[in-house]
């Protein structure tokens, strides 16, 4: 009896844990409201959109991403139409994804390795709550399906070589390796290690020959369509894929040549520092461990056993191809900081290298074992970050980090980026002495019964609060990111009223942020990609292109839109970018609606666009204020000109916009004129447009001293910032101002 309410009170945390993972990941991706990274998001996004019947969305020159995550979120894009319903339909596939990552661990700790349920639970939970978990669900990127995947591989993998399973349940390790392949190129060595394994268990008779042989038709098949899959995907979306994997000659030239050894063997030294020194030391624990066959204790020779060697030997094959693959990579693509020590590619592996090493550490038995590894993980630590200081500075790669490629230690850049890899490797060498410290104690016979027994589960509960906070600095980063980049954007808005069905851009502005910008946020417009650096044109009547592009002016193309975005000064466009029309007949229409913006901009509105009619909210005839002080007017403001847009602040107009603005002269004999104060358009107005909004009227002279008190007659217009011109609201803007003397 007590055994059946234990079995109904694991199973019960067990189905509440992956829930309240389900709800965290939920609760972390609130905080993002749109894709930021490029050009992965691109890639996964845009193809997904592509799958789903939506429109064409094309890549610019830019690396070639699989197939497999953008399959997976593909009825999403194809179940809801607009950007934001998109969005966060894909959040909520990437939570259950991620959410499936910690009943899988644990299924891979007690089928596996023989971890019982009580230790399976809690080291399940810690390895569910890394950072490069914590950090994922954010964004649209292939991690989403690649975390859930590896463990859910490694018991296929043991599924397989049960001869007393059904044939139907042994026949799935094939695809999921499949699934692995399609999710992302670092998994391409999975395809020949995975054919291997099964050839080696059909020779060696450790899994019956039908099994092993339905696992490699499936693979092979699998693997063939997805191939086929990608290259179709390449020749819809892409006009050049950008080959940063290099080539045949080019590892022929590193593994060859002095310097190209070199750069091999600190790549690899940085991204295991990575692996160590962010898990706290747990991922070369596990990995010791596994390596070893010490993670669980079986009899020698017995089938299980035999079983779980394959099982281990695979993983361990495949993590070692996938560390290779990417040394590989970034040892000739180093363009930031976190490149020297990119860790995101090798993470698919950090929950299952936590899992068992945190199952191992919270198993009682023993007394030196445990602290001997643990001594030796705090040595390797602390070389790989004595090579790494001594050999890397960040500021050679600008000091920039993105945070989603080395989650675990993003938190240590903060204000003095040039310094992280100091601040993290002491973090983490201090973090592998608190986790000896806590296993020593709760082995200790000397110490207080209750020092030995809340050891453990407080070394559970500090890491799991770790890896949480450190995953959410990449949470807070993004965030605070895609709120710069889309806060108050109204670029996307403007392209839509403007009734464009087909939009190129130049991919060589503003480092190819509105290449994913766009293309996003207007799903029912064609994207086309062109590069105005290499001397290409657009094919199209509308073009998104710097405000500055000189070949736009030549051609005789007009400004339809502002997109002068909070960042661009930082991506070398200053001036921002715009939408720019170019001669023939959509022009000419834009031009008769009043859509264009006078050549040359920023520069004065025509005299026909000024001219507009205001109407007060609440039409108090006086409204009192003290010296200094505001008084809030709500209004409706419509554009009663033509021959021109009026540009708002949100476009990042900051010359030239158009405001709404409130003219203050005395009507008392000692008074003085006011400052003109007011309000910004809400968005951009084109000829006829209402918009709604509230001005603020500040009791302030021209020189923004208070104004003494007295009556003031204040009318509400329309201005142009840097220009003189003052367009009349109309009566029914008027108000008095009363500035009464402060009690």
């Amino acid at each position: 009896m007590q055994r059946g309410r234990l079995i109904t009170a694991e199973r019960a945390i067990l189905v509440g844990g992956t829930f309240a993972c389900f709800v965290l990941h939920l609760w972390l991706s609130s905080h993002v409201d749109a894709p930021a990274v490029v050009f992965d998001e691109n890639g996964y996004l845009g193809t997904a959109r592509l799958i789903a019947g939506g429109s064409a969305w094309d890549m610019p020159f830019a690396p070639a991403y699989a197939i497999g995550y953008s399959v997976v979120i593909a009825p999403a894009m194809a179940v809801f139409h607009t950007a934001d319903a998109q969005w966060q339909a894909v959040l909520v596939v990437n939570a259950i994804l991620l959410a499936a990552v910690f009943p899988l661990l644990v299924a891979v700790l007690e089928r596996v390795f023989d971890v019982p349920r009580r230790r399976a639970l809690p080291a399940a939970t810690v390895a569910a709550l890394v950072p490069a978990v914590v950090a994922t669900g954010i964004s649209g990127i292939a991690e989403n399906l690649v975390l859930p995947f590896v463990p859910a591989s490694l018991l296929a993998a043991w599924a397989m070589t049960d001869p007393n399973r059904r044939l139907r349940v042994r026949v799935w390790f094939g695809p999921a390796v499949v699934v692995l392949y399609a999710a992302h190129p670092r998994f391409t060595l999975a395809v020949p290690m995975g054919l291997g394994m099964l050839a080696w268990v059909a020779w060696s008779r450790r899994s019956d020959r039908v099994a092993a042989g339905a696992n490699a038709a499936l693979l092979v098949l699998g693997t063939a369509v997805v191939h086929l899959a990608t290259r179709s995907v390449q020749d819809a979306r892409w006009a050049r894929v950008e080959r940063l994997e290099g080539s045949a000659a080019t590892w022929w030239d590193l593994v060859t040549s002095v310097d190209g050894l070199r750069e091999l063997a600190l790549t690899a030294v940085g991204q295991a520092w990575y692996l160590v020194i962010g898990s706290i030391g747990l991922v070369a624990v596990g990995i010791a461990l596994l390596a070893r066959g010490e993670a669980t204790a079986p009899a020698d020779g017995d089938d299980p056993a035999r079983r779980r060697r394959i099982v281990v030997a695979f993983v361990l094959s495949l993590a070692a191809g996938v560390f290779a693959t990417s040394v590989l990579f970034f040892a000739q693509n180093q363009f930031r900081a976190d490149h020297y020590v990119y860790g995101r590619h090798n993470d698919s592996f950090t929950p299952i290298w936590v899992a068992v090493a945190v199952a191992y550490l919270l198993d009682r038995v023993g007394s030196r074992r445990p602290i001997a590894v643990l001594t030796a993980t705090a040595a390797l630590g602390a070389a790989l970050s004595a090579v790494l200081v001594a050999t890397r500075n960040p500021a050679d790669q600008f000091s920039v980090f993105s945070p989603f490629a080395v989650a675990a230690v993003i938190r240590f850049v903060g204000d003095d980026p040039d310094g992280m890899f100091i601040r993290a490797s002491a973090f983490g060498l201090a973090g592998i002495g608190a986790v000896t410290v806590a296993v020593w104690a709760s082995r200790r016979p000397s110490l207080p019964r209750w020092v030995r027994d809340g050891a453990l589960p407080v070394l559970s509960v500090g890491l799991a609060g770790w890896f949480v906070f450190a995953g959410f600095g990449v949470v807070r980063g993004t965030a605070d990111f895609a709120t710069l980049v889309y806060g108050d954007w109204t670029a996307a808005p403007t392209v839509t009223r403007l009734d464009v069905d087909e939009l190129c851009i130049d991919a060589s502005a503003v480092r190819g942020r509105a290449t994913l910008s766009y293309p996003w946020n207007l799903p029912d417009v064609d994207v086309r990609s062109y590069d105005a650096a290499a001397g290409e044109a657009p094919a199209c009547d509308f073009a998104v292109a710097r405000l500055d592009d000189d070949a736009r002016i030549a051609a005789g193309d007009r400004v339809a839109g502002l997109d002068q975005g909070g960042l661009y000064g930082l991506w070398d466009a200053a001036a921002g970018l715009a939408l720019w029309v170019r001669e023939g007949p959509e022009q000419d229409r834009l031009d008769a609606r009043g859509a264009l913006l006078p050549e040359g901009f920023p520069a004065p509105l025509p005299a026909s666009a000024r001219a507009t009619t205001i109407v007060i909210d609440r039409p108090d005839k006086e409204r009192s204020v003290a010296p200094g002080d505001r008084v809030s007017v709500p209004l409706t403001v419509t554009h009663r000109g033509a021959g021109s847009p009026w540009p708002d602040f949100s476009s990042f107009a900051l010359a030239g916009r158009t405001r709404v603005a409130a003219q203050i002269t005395p009507i008392d004999p000692d008074g003085v004129d006011g400052a003109r104060s007011g309000g910004e358009l809400p968005r951009w107005m084109l000829p006829g447009d209402e918009a709604s909004l509230t001005a603020e009227v500040l009791a302030v002279d021209q020189l923004l001293a208070p104004l003494p008190p007295g009556r003031y007659r204040v009318q509400l217009g329309v201005v142009q910032e840097g220009e003189e011109w003052f367009a009349s609201g109309g009566p029914n803007a008027r108000f008095t101002l009363v500035v009464t003397p402060r009690r």
